[in-house]
């Protein structure tokens, strides 16, 4: 009985592909673990997945025939905005945005840990307010930038990225509402039974790493725009989540 319930679960509840754009340390491998629950292993695709042990890296979805596309119902990986075009099945995009700093926080303290060798032994050597100056100093960098938009929607205007989450987005929220979402997509798959999960939490509280107002400063003018964004996902993300699992 329970395998003809796992079955029906995973191939019979809504039939769009989900695509989720993991944004680095914005709560991804919760997710991602929650529909390996949900659908089973042999329907998650995870786009050159990183191997922490190993430090090698999976295929990714642009390596897939047709055939092995039309495989799975859940793609994820740190692959932006618009893959869905190279899947014929209908698609809907899932997103979880994060306040910029606290994410670059958490990045730091995920490389000191389990970040690639090269880059542990850096972030080890540094203090967390001479990872931002570095990271400052770099041409681009997606940790001191307002990236989470573009990633999103490829977008850098405020108003069409908008438009793209309400139109092609099943859910995108923040991290704090993550656990609300995989509530109301178990209601939506009908798996009210499903608990959200919870993995890779940063251990050290984030208030414990301090930064110079001048740093802080010149933060504040590179988060702009992800800010507002966010303020705004969130905003969206409560407003619509009572019709998500209905």
């Amino acid at each position: 009985m329970q395998e003809i319930v796992k079955s029906v679960t995973a191939r019979e509840a809504p039939r769009d592909v989900i695509i989720f754009n993991h944004i680095p340390k914005a709560g991804g491998t919760s997710l991602i673990a929650f529909f390996r629950s949900l659908l089973g292993e042999d329907y998650v695709f995870r786009h050159k997945s990183r191997d922490s042990k190993s430090d090698l890296y999976s295929p990714g979805i642009e390596s897939l025939s047709p055939q092995e596309l039309d495989q799975y119902d859940f793609f994820a990986g740190h692959f932006g905005y618009g893959y869905h075009r190279l899947i014929k099945r209908p698609v809907r995009y899932l997103g979880v945005v994060r306040e910029p700093l606290e994410r670059a926080t958490s990045h730091y303290l995920y490389l000191r840990k389990h970040g690639p060798k090269h880059l542990k032994a850096q972030a080890l050597e540094m203090t967390f307010e001479e990872y931002l100056e570095y990271r400052l100093g770099l041409k681009s960098n997606p940790m001191v930038e307002s990236c989470q938009i573009e990633l999103l929607t490829g977008q850098r205007d405020l108003e069409q990225a908008k438009k793209i989450v309400v139109r092609d987005y099943l859910a995108c929220c923040t991290i704090s509402q993550l656990t609300e979402m995989q509530k109301a997509l178990a209601r939506l798959y009908r798996r009210p039974d499903l608990l959200p999960q919870n993995v890779n939490r940063t251990e050290k509280p984030l208030h414990e790493l301090t930064v110079r107002q001048e740093v802080r400063d010149r933060l504040d003018e590179r988060f702009a725009l992800d800010r507002e964004f966010i303020d705004w996902v969130s905003s969206t993300f409560r407003s619509n989540v009572q019709h998500l699992g209905r």
